[in-house]
């Protein structure tokens, strides 16, 4: 028989992606609860980009304030393609991730 950890991991799946110069990290695709709380929530893209970051990073399991530093240091695109691979593993088009960033941009 399988465990609810199994059913959750099958629904989003876990992948990994390399960070040019940096290395590897595992991440899954949000389901749609999590998708739909965040777009439901007014924020600025750079929160938005913090809390998809931790809920979809898992190795290295780190949380929105520590994403939030690491973020202010590295270059502005080195985080882009997992961000976009994040977007992509959670069954949504890079334009409307970017569609929903700029409507949190717009409400700031």
């Amino acid at each position: 028989m399988i465990s609810k950890e199994d059913l959750l991991k099958a629904a989003v799946g876990h992948h990994t992606h390399v960070i040019e110069g940096v290395g590897e990290v595992a991440y899954r695709g949000l389901t749609r609860g999590e998708a739909v709380r965040l777009q439901g929530k007014q924020m600025s893209a750079a929160e938005m980009d913090r809390k998809l970051l931790a809920l979809a990073v898992t190795d290295p399991k780190l949380s929105e304030k520590e994403w939030g530093e690491i973020a202010d240091v590295v270059p502005a695109g080195l985080l882009e393609s997992l961000s976009t691979a994040i977007a992509t593993a959670s069954g949504m088009q890079v334009a409307d991730a970017k569609a929903a960033y700029a409507q949190f941009r717009d409400e700031e």
